[in-house]
């Protein structure tokens, strides 16, 4: 699963959870792709040279996984953001 299609999969599961709905989806999108979207362009690149490059094969697996987890914290909180602001 890429990025993106991570990110939407995470973006429709919390404007279920919000008492809008799918109403709200659009506009959330909208909103926050672009951002997520360059976010991810340094995110992930980073992980992948440091994986590649610096790890032994054995661990890649489990830093990435890692990094992963780091990224949906990231979303989580980009999402709750974007609730709070004005």
């Amino acid at each position: 699963m890429t990025e993106l299609e991570r990110f939407d999969v995470f973006i429709v599961y919390r404007c279920l959870q919000s008492s809008e709905g799918l109403k709200a989806l659009p506009g959330k999108i909208r909103s926050d792709l672009l951002g997520v979207q360059a976010a991810g362009l340094g995110f992930w690149p980073f992980v992948d040279l440091v994986s590649y490059a610096c790890l032994p094969v054995d661990y890649i697996p489990v830093f990435v996984n890692g990094a992963s987890f780091v990224w949906t914290i990231f979303l989580s909180f980009k999402s709750r953001a974007a609730k709070r602001a004005p």
